[in-house]
């Protein structure tokens, strides 16, 4: 008896992994990374939107860039979302609500300094946000373009 509960509880923790694995995405920003794409009416131009367990990838090609991730959690609740970073940039993420509203602060998100990943948990209600991921500094090295950042949200 505890053999076959044993063995069922594993193939549930196995099918459950298997199927959450399975619904990631992960994406890459589309700009050409020669121009920002800092606008309001930009922010949905890559033509994704994030989802629990999904990734963004991309580069912060020069001092101006700023890039935009649009998320949408399907149900509230306490989500981290985590931005790796490469190891010769320091960046940063902001997040805001679909009606303008900054919803976290880049001073929250802004304590690894070089190279370390940046982090938050935070509840979410079932609405559209969008990331704004920049540079700490506008000054210093231009961009990373061989190794990028990666957003993901948990």
């Amino acid at each position: 008896m505890k053999k076959k509960l044993l063995v069922g509880l594993s193939s549930l923790v196995l099918s459950l992994t298997v199927a959450s694995s399975v619904f990631a995405a992960s994406y890459w920003e589309t700009e050409t990374n020669q121009q920002s794409n800092n606008t309001w009416s930009q922010r949905d131009a890559n033509g994704f939107v994030l989802g629990i367990g999904d990734v963004a990838q991309g580069y912060i090609w020069d001092i101006d860039d700023e890039d935009y991730v649009a998320f949408y959690p399907k149900t509230s609740g306490t989500r981290t979302i985590r931005l790796n970073v490469p190891s010769n940039m320091d960046l940063k993420f902001e997040i805001w609500d679909a009606a303008r509203n900054k919803v976290l602060d880049e001073s929250i998100s802004n304590k690894n300094g070089v190279g370390g990943a940046e982090s938050v948990t935070m509840y979410f209600s079932a609405q559209k946000y969008y990331i704004l991921i920049d540079r700490v500094s506008k000054s210093g090295a231009e961009g990373n373009t061989t190794n990028g950042y990666a957003l993901s949200i948990q």
